[in-house]
């Protein structure tokens, strides 16, 4: 999505954004995120993210693990550039 950045907590990494439909949202933005700096009110930014479930279904009775399993990732840009990054986390 592009939205608009209405809010930034610099210190605290709180970003508030609004989407075209008038929707807002508050992320925290990771440390990754390492030119955050160079993001201020007004700015416009495109975001992408997807939310995905996966399931194992195990017969009565079994005895494997049901433990979660979690897993994250991510990139992000070099000192200097635009703001930018990406993560992912699966459970």
């Amino acid at each position: 999505m592009t939205a608009q950045v209405e809010a930034i907590d610099h210190k605290t990494r709180m970003v508030t954004l609004k989407n075209a439909d008038g929707e807002t949202v508050t992320i925290k933005a990771s440390e990754e995120i390492r030119n955050l700096p160079q993001v201020q009110v007004g700015d416009t930014v495109s975001v992408s993210y997807y939310t995905a479930l996966a399931a194992q279904i195990k017969p009565k009775g079994s005895t494997q693990s049901s433990e979660v399993q979690y897993d994250v990732g991510g990139a992000r840009a070099a000192p200097g550039l635009r703001p930018g990054m990406m993560a992912a986390a699966a459970k």
